[in-house]
């Protein structure tokens, strides 16, 4: 195993490892690679869409939202505005940042 290899672990605990992603869904079955005999590898890819992750912005007049899945790629952004209220005003005198 190439992967064992690389890292310098036993092909058994790249094998659990494996199949601990694939049953998360976080890795995908792709194929099979060609073979010169002997059991064919398997290829594997990240499952892009198993998990996304969120990232926000608060400025003074507005909320800003986006999403990104596992390679990175924007999948959702969203600006929502923020109003004036009586509430905000009251807690703007207490906030500070850095």
């Amino acid at each position: 195993m190439e992967i064992s290899r690389e890292l310098g672990v036993t092909p058994a605990t790249v094998t659990y490892a494996v199949k601990r992603l694939l049953a998360a869904g976080l890795l995908r079955e792709a194929g099979f690679a060609q073979s010169k005999g002997g059991k064919r590898a398997s290829l594997l890819r990240l499952n892009d869409q198993a998990r996304w992750a969120i990232g926000c912005t608060i400025d003074a007049d507005r909320l800003s939202l986006a999403g990104v899945d596992l390679t990175g790629a924007l999948r959702a952004r969203i600006a929502v505005p923020l109003g004036a209220s009586p509430s905000r005003r009251r807690w703007a005198g207490r906030c500070t940042g850095p």
